[in-house]
């Protein structure tokens, strides 16, 4: 049995158990003459082109590229170049997408008699491979993410001391507003690390590889913080560059920039930050051309904002617009777990930068754990360094604190409490100095220490000496 099929004379005759065999193949057969007659197509084709035997046979493949089935004919390729081509093509019936591979076949005498096309259906493995290309993309960002992560945790934990529960809550807030391009207003106390929590914002966040800008709107006079700000053009005032300057804002474009002490702004700066934050614009001083702006703004201050907007000296709509995101830094009595934390990392930092190898005995960690620190963290290192510099001996005893600090952390009313054996004739002393030190940082004076302590003052003024008590 055989398959024939004849048009304009050519004749396509196959056995029956060859045409079983193209009819079972996976993937489509489509067969022409020399000329692109079309001869042959299986069930396997017609289920990927979406065409079937009945409209295809007796058509040249001329006709089917003219109703715009396949984005391209690889059959017309080998009828010009009488030569195997592959290409890869997309059904435009069954939005399927095939590499199709044509081959020619040639007579005795040498002429083109067929067209073979083997036909395969990837519509599947495209997908697969977008998906996969989708997945190894989203690794790859991921990858990076981590990276950048990793880094940031190894730069805070080289930089940042954190311990308390209040403290890491700053953070990781911080390290979330990051993501988003708002306003944040940061608040605390004078010496909590609101600038480093400002570089946590910036690091985590879009715009790390851009300008950061810093400025102080309290360290600058009034009459040079707005061309400070939005820079001026030439000859806006006597004695300016005649080239013009560039404001910190122009400076920070693209990038962040961070108003410290935001509360010191004059009320009639704030009316053109007001306009800076809602225009995304500046203008420089003396120069009438609007600037475009795309900078992030950072603020912070150690005084309340919301007393100064009910006192009238700070512009209620500023406050608002600065404060879309919030973040409280505690101060260093919230968060007691980090002092002696801090302590050794200070105590390691100016060891190196001194060339120097003193420690730190129980005692004065114990004090200075007690300690307020108005002055939070800034005072507390600078306080470590005083104790380094100023310590006669390898380890620092709590003679080497100063005056002010042991009477701030003794309770007048407390009773003696022992931490340690040593001499009675040593605890003695130690408690008559702390007992003086106290009194007279609490009232002022030798006779009304001595009248407080019920001894005469000539006592007093005699222990002072003997204990080396700086008053």
């Amino acid at each position: 049995m055989k398959n024939s099929f004849k048009k304009n004379g050519m004749q396509l005759d196959l056995p029956a158990e060859i045409i079983q065999f193209l009819e079972s193949s996976y993937d489509g057969i489509f067969i022409t003459d020399g000329e692109g007659m079309i001869l042959y197509t299986n069930y396997a084709n017609e289920k990927v082109s979406g065409y079937t035997k009945e409209h295809v046979l007796g058509k040249n493949i001329q006709d089917l590229a003219k109703e715009k089935w396949f984005s391209h004919s690889v059959t017309l390729d080998v009828l010009t170049s009488k030569k195997r081509e592959t290409a890869m093509c997309t059904n435009y019936v069954t939005n399927k997408q095939v590499i199709v591979t044509g081959n020619p076949i040639f007579s005795k005498d040498g002429e083109l008699k067929y067209v073979f096309n083997n036909i395969r259906d990837i519509t599947d493995l495209v997908a697969q491979k977008k998906l996969l290309e989708q997945k190894e993309k989203f690794i790859e960002q991921q990858s990076h993410e981590l990276e950048h992560l990793r880094a940031l945790q190894s730069k805070m934990k080289k930089k940042y001391i954190v311990h308390s529960d209040n403290i890491k809550k700053a953070f990781q807030l911080a390290r979330h507003v990051a993501k988003f391009d708002s306003t944040v207003l940061i608040l605390g106390e004078s010496g909590t690390g609101k600038e480093g929590i400002a570089e946590i914002i910036v690091d985590s966040g879009n715009r790390s590889k851009e300008p950061f800008i810093k400025i102080n709107c309290g360290a600058i006079p009034e009459n040079l913080l707005e061309s400070e700000l939005f820079g001026y053009e030439k000859g806006a005032f006597t004695g300016a560059d005649p080239k013009g300057k560039i404001g910190k804002f122009e400076l920070a474009q693209g990038g962040t920039i961070l108003l410290d002490e935001i509360a010191e702004l004059p009320l009639n700066l704030q009316v053109k930050l007001l306009r800076v934050l809602q225009e995304k614009e500046i203008t420089r001083v003396g120069g009438t051309k609007t600037i475009e702006l795309d900078v992030r703004v950072i603020a912070a201050t150690n005084k309340s904002i919301i007393d100064m907007v009910e006192s009238g000296t700070f512009r209620e709509d500023l406050y608002y617009r600065l404060n879309v995101v919030s973040i409280n830094v505690p101060s260093l009595r919230e968060r007691v777990e980090d002092i002696k934390p801090l302590i050794t990392h200070f105590l390691e930092m100016f060891n190196n930068k001194h060339n120097l190898t003193k420690s730190i005995s129980n005692e004065v960690y114990d004090v200075l754990c007690k300690y307020s620190w108005p002055g939070n963290v800034r005072e507390l290192e600078n306080v470590t360094e005083s104790l380094i510099i100023l310590s006669q001996n390898q380890i620092i005893t709590q003679d080497d604190l100063p005056n002010k600090l042991i009477a701030n952390t003794m309770k007048v009313n407390s009773t003696v409490e022992v931490n340690e054996i040593i001499p009675l004739k040593d605890a003695t002393s130690h408690l008559e100095k702390q007992l003086i030190i106290k009194t007279i940082a609490k009232h002022g004076s030798t006779r009304k220490a001595a009248e407080v302590l019920q001894v005469d003052q000539s006592t007093i003024v005699r222990k002072i000496k003997k204990y080396n008590i700086d008053i």
